[in-house]
């Protein structure tokens, strides 16, 4: 198993080269627009976390206690938009991807077939949570 799931895991990575090889105009500023928005998107959640984080925190009796529950209130909203993420992203990925068809008869054990699936899993739903989360984290301090 161990040998055989890598090798799915670098027929993914040439999947993506070949696709970044493959750049069209179009794709390019498709790209640098999401970049561009996603650098802003983290930008003004940092100086927005900042702030607020900063205005709590200079509240001497009951600052610390709020920005602990602001801190509680965003790690419980993290933690239910990757459970969804997750059941929605398992789904697809599990039982409705077109690449079951070519992976299941293939030669390879079921365990590993299900542990390239769990991966593709983790990686696909867990970058949003990532993203929305750097920047209260790194406000916060």
């Amino acid at each position: 198993m161990k040998a055989k799931l890598p090798l799915l895991i670098l027929n993914n990575m040439r999947i993506l080269l070949n696709y970044i090889k493959h750049f069209k105009k179009e794709d390019l500023i498709r790209g640098s627009i999401f970049l561009v928005l996603m650098v802003n998107f983290i930008g003004v959640t940092n100086y927005g976390g900042q702030h607020i984080f900063q205005n709590l925190l200079e509240m001497p009796q009951i600052g610390p206690a709020l920005a602990f529950r602001v801190i509680s209130l965003v790690l419980f909203m993290l933690l239910v938009m990757l459970l969804f993420s997750n059941i929605i992203t398992a789904l697809t990925t599990v039982y409705l991807s077109a690449d079951l068809d070519f992976l299941l008869p293939l030669p390879l054990p079921n365990k590993t077939v299900f542990t390239y699936k769990y991966l593709q899993t983790l990686f696909y739903s867990s970058w949003m949570i990532i993203l929305f989360g750097f920047p209260i984290f790194s406000a916060y301090g």
